[in-house]
């Protein structure tokens, strides 16, 4: 049966074929990023994430492209390879921990869907990686502030409808799978307790706030950056509430002590205004709760979370929290430390909120240290390019504490971005401008 939402993907997904046969490459990249993030599902008698159809309008796209646009600047920044190297090394191995593991144990169950997704995520970035070298600079960095800005006024504008009318049966028909089933909960108490946005769960809310706050950040955007503050505090993610101070502070130091260009860093009036951001966000967030709280269940339970701050870092994985439902997952681990199990079940595993811990189970330590290897290579990589953008691997790595991210399309879509496009280019055209006038200076003999 086609539903409105299966009319809108359908739409969506032509639409993308027609840019891409018109070789319409920015408007193209745009739309499948953002509903590659938050595009509800596709659905019949399954539940079709969007970036499975995007990979046919962006093969098509490719076969025009050629890479040639791209290979010029891989050549400048070799460092944009170093992730998608990370997913194939890091696949490669979870495939030959899935044989392993089957002829290891017979009557394990092989976890298709898993396996597809990660096939379907690397081809993903591939391709967009391929397109994307046909736009210049300027474009790239307009299809990151613009799609980011777009995608977080549209999470927040959902969260409000969550928390003040509820309707958690449209959310439900819109982003409920069998893979992603938090928002049964709702569905059964009539109510939002936190904010969802436009994800199936806060857990994909956090990581996706903390990654917006990083491109907020690197481009000084204060009012991105007080949306991002009111989005944390609305999924209760601990991700997002924990990463949002730690991602601000890693800013601070960057601009105060690594970055030797005096025009980068940070001026007092700067200082003042994520200050000020920073603590409106503390005391609306505050005000809005004590004022509501004897309104409604969802009040109240901010109020609860508000007075008992250790309640958002409980997890499942932690055997003294009331929800520790993963002893199967910690035991197959143990078993498989350094290769993994794969894409397998030999238990009844748990599977989620830690990057690190479903990589350990699918791929075991070597492919955990892959991708820490990885993402600590870039993190030097910007650091000695005194590159703002720095902030994008670190907001990843703490991403992965509390939710599964290490395939995040908006992440690594992200990161890609601003390798190529080196996010500081309004602190170099300061730089350049001044050397400009001193070369001018120089010239008429002043």
């Amino acid at each position: 049966m086609l539903t409105l939402q299966n009319y809108f993907i359908i739409s969506v997904f032509f639409l993308s074929i027609y840019l891409a046969l018109r070789h319409r490459f920015y408007p193209l990249l745009w739309i499948t990023l953002a509903c590659s993030v938050n595009a509800p599902l596709l659905k019949y008698n399954f539940a079709l994430p969007f970036y499975y159809l995007s990979i046919i309008p962006m093969l098509i796209a490719s076969l025009n492209v050629l890479g040639k646009n791209l290979l010029t600047q891989i050549n400048k920044e070799k460092v944009v390879l170093l992730y998608p190297m990370a997913i194939f090394a890091v696949m490669g191995l979870s495939l030959f921990s899935t044989i392993h593991a089957y002829i290891s144990y017979p009557t394990c169950e092989i976890t298709t869907g898993a396996l597809l997704g990660i096939l379907a995520r690397f081809v993903w970035v591939l391709l967009f990686l391929l397109i994307m070298g046909c736009l210049d600079e300027e474009k790239k960095q307009s299809l990151l502030t613009t799609c980011v800005t777009t995608l977080v006024i549209m999470n927040l504008f959902a969260c409000v409808i969550q928390l003040t009318f509820g309707h958690p049966e449209i959310f439900y028909s819109l982003y409920y799978s069998d893979v992603q089933t938090p928002l049964k909960i709702p569905l059964q108490m009539g109510y939002f307790l936190r904010g969802y946005g436009l994800f199936p769960s806060p857990v994909n809310l956090g990581p996706f706030v903390l990654t917006s706050l990083a491109i907020a950040l690197i481009y000084k955007k204060p009012i991105l950056i007080l949306l991002c503050g009111i989005l944390s505090a609305i999924s209760m993610s601990k991700t997002a509430i924990v990463g949002f101070p730690l991602l601000v502070f890693i800013y601070f130091i960057y601009k105060n002590l690594f970055c030797k260009n005096a025009k980068c860093r940070i001026t007092a009036y700067g200082r003042f205004k994520i200050a000020f951001v920073l603590l409106a966000i503390i005391l609306g967030m505050t005000g809005a709760t004590l004022l509501m709280i004897k309104a409604n269940p969802v009040s109240k339970y901010y109020y609860t979370v508000f007075t008992n701050p250790a309640r958002v870092f409980s997890s499942r994985y932690d055997p003294s929290s009331e929800s520790f439902i993963a002893s199967d997952t910690i035991e197959s681990i143990r078993e498989n430390f350094f290769l993994g199990t794969g894409y397998t079940k030999i238990r009844n595993e748990f599977i989620g909120d830690s990057t690190y811990i479903v990589m350990l189970k699918e791929a075991g330590f070597i492919g955990l240290l892959i991708y820490l290897l990885s993402i600590l290579m870039i993190i030097l990589y910007l650091f000695k390019k005194r590159n703002a953008a720095v902030l994008i691997p670190f907001s990843m790595l703490a991403n992965g504490v509390g939710s599964s991210a290490f395939l995040s399309l908006y992440d690594i879509a992200v990161l890609l971005i601003v390798l190529l496009s080196c996010q500081d280019v309004p602190y170099k055209r300061n730089f350049n401008l001044c050397r400009h006038k001193t070369i001018e200076l120089s010239q008429n003999g002043l």
